[in-house]
């Protein structure tokens, strides 16, 4: 590993995976940067995020996960309340518990994981996120899949990732696929009256 104190960048390189670290805050390399850590860079070929490894990072607003991650361990970010994104790449198939449990700040969370790959996680994994406030965007298509699955159904906004949603009516909505240039109109009853094409949302 290694720690750039001027832009608070701790980057992790290498390969395979990283350890699982006891609980404890001085039990990482990184302890005595703790609070000058700020963004999180996880090297190409690093295919696990260790258990609790950046436990209370509480200056952390940013990381960098890339798609030879599987695993993301145990308590791997908990109590990082300064993060308010997350993008997890399509490549990971676990999730420990308690991995972003207590990052109150999270408010937008990008999860890749397409729908046929989609694995249930622990309740707590999320835990002190305000699911009714952070964004869950998810793949085009998979967003039913995410509303069903355990850990992932706790949140209210899921949206899928190019497909903009909105209200067209009291009970009607609209979205608009840019990959395929589709416009569909959905629900039930009637859509609202427009003046003209330029007031239609």
């Amino acid at each position: 590993y290694a720690f750039d104190e001027t832009t608070g960048t701790l980057t992790i390189s290498g390969h395979g995976e990283m350890y699982d670290f006891p609980v404890g805050l001085d039990v990482v390399p990184w302890y005595s940067y703790s609070d000058k850590i700020k963004t999180i860079v996880i090297g190409n070929n690093i295919t696990k995020i260790g258990a609790n490894a950046f436990v209370y990072l509480v200056n952390l607003t940013k990381v960098a996960i890339p798609e030879s991650v599987t695993k993301i361990g145990y308590n791997a970010f908990f109590g990082c309340t300064s993060l308010s994104e997350i993008v997890i790449p399509g490549s990971v198939t676990y999730i420990g518990s308690g991995s972003f449990y207590g990052c109150s700040a999270l408010t937008s969370i990008t999860s890749e994981i397409p729908a046929n790959n989609l694995f249930a996680i622990y309740n707590d994994v999320f835990e002190g996120v305000n699911k009714s406030n952070c964004t869950l965007s998810v793949p085009a298509g998979a967003k039913s899949i995410y509303a069903a699955t355990d850990g992932w159904k706790q949140f209210t906004k899921i949206k899928e990732i190019g497909v903009t949603n909105n209200y067209c009516g009291d009970n009607a909505t609209w979205s608009f696929n840019e990959s395929t240039g589709t416009l569909t109109i959905s629900g039930s009853g009637a859509i609202y009256d427009y003046d003209d094409g330029t007031t239609s949302p």
